[in-house]
């Protein structure tokens, strides 16, 4: 396969969404909407500090309110890259 460039310097973070109440359940949450629970805002928030020192292209996030309020944590701290929502990115 033919390189169309040089990818070396590009450095990929993957997060996944802060807790919620089904979390602390042990219920599985699949596709259902389950909204952040206040540790999970505090986490998303915590989350957000540890990276606002990082350099983002780009935030990308699933539909699912829990993606997107941890999404929209890191994008306070990072005003100017995109925030995408993919349905692609089902858990």
């Amino acid at each position: 396969m033919e390189s169309k460039g040089d990818f070396s310097g590009i450095k990929v973070l993957l997060v996944r969404h802060g807790e919620t109440d089904w979390n602390l359940a042990g219920r599985f949450q699949g596709r259902s909407d389950v909204p952040l629970n206040q540790k999970g805002v505090e986490q998303a928030n915590a989350l957000a500090s540890a990276l606002k020192g990082e350099s983002l292209a780009a935030i990308y996030s699933s539909p699912l309110v829990r993606a997107k309020e941890t999404a929209a944590a890191d994008k306070a701290f990072h005003p100017s890259a995109p925030l995408h929502e993919d349905e692609g990115l089902w858990k």
